[in-house]
């Protein structure tokens, strides 16, 4: 995706114990600290990520 290794939202919520809106709410009050750092995936990107993230996740190698 794009050359880049990322993390996906919902396990920075998770992380953070937050939902996943909440989370998002959050980012989008301080846009300022990540400037730069976030990126919003096509509907194709997303797609992509979940059949590569899936039979991962399955082998709980995360």
């Amino acid at each position: 995706m794009r050359g880049t290794r990322g993390v996906l939202t919902e396990d920075l919520a998770q992380f953070y114990e937050k939902s996943v809106g909440a989370f998002n709410q959050a980012v989008s009050r301080n846009m300022e600290l990540f400037e730069g750092d976030r990126f919003q995936l096509t509907y194709a990107e997303t797609v992509e990520s979940r059949a590569v993230a899936t039979p991962l996740r399955r082998r709980k190698i995360f």
